[in-house]
């Protein structure tokens, strides 16, 4: 963040989850063979193939709404979006299939809200009263996840957390372009002290890779 500003908030998380629009409203495991999907990710093209190695892709940018016009003018067969962007655009309804975390993990804070505001006591005691304490906790654990993997939008990895009975559950997956699947790896740590279990499961997920000799 700029100096000065900090995150005020956490607004309640939506659901992380990646989503497929097709057109005839079909599945994933449904779509022709060799069938195009638009996604400017690598992330989720890279767990695409993973599951269908027949698949095809197209790089897709712009708004939601650019990028559901794309799809009605062009011969593709769906497109790839966040759950939670369709979700508060009140276009949940175009979702042909809601991918499950396991098959296609979600990229860092996927679904969060967070509220950016000066370093100020009287603002953020403010804020305080709005915060989401559960989506704070995993949200500090993927930053400092990806910050321990090296950071940047474009490193094709992605994370799974969630908190039960006091316990953070993390899982983090790191994928490489040309390996028929992705290193993964899961630890638990206290939901207390996210920063630590972000920071232990991208040393203990890179460690993984030096020896699968991905990176």
């Amino acid at each position: 963040l700029p100096a000065g500003l900090t995150i005020g908030a956490y607004l309640p998380r939506e659901r992380p989850n990646d989503a497929l629009i097709s057109k005839g409203n079909r599945k994933l495991k449904d779509l022709p063979c060799g069938a195009t999907l638009a996604t400017g990710s690598l992330r989720r093209k890279l767990q695409l193939l993973e599951y269908r190695p027949d698949l095809n892709f197209v790089d897709l940018r712009g708004n939601i709404e650019t990028r559901l016009q794309k799809l009605a003018d062009h011969h593709w067969d769906g497109l790839i979006l966040a759950y939670s962007g369709l979700q508060r655009l009140g276009k949940s309804e175009l979702v042909s299939e809601m991918l499950p975390t396991d098959l296609i993990y979600p990229a860092v804070g996927q679904g969060i809200i967070a509220i950016e505001c000066r370093e100020d006591f009287e603002l953020l005691a403010l804020f305080a009263g709005v915060n989401d304490r559960m989506t704070q906790t995993c949200a500090l654990a993927e930053r400092a996840f990806l910050e321990g993997m090296g950071g940047g939008c474009q490193i094709p990895l992605g994370v799974v957390s969630h908190i039960q009975a006091g316990v953070l559950y993390l899982s983090g997956k790191f994928l490489l372009e040309g390996r028929c699947s992705g290193v993964r790896h899961s630890i638990q740590g206290d939901a207390d002290q996210p920063v630590l279990a972000g920071k232990r499961l991208a040393e203990e997920l890179l460690t993984l890779c030096r020896q699968a000799q991905c990176i």
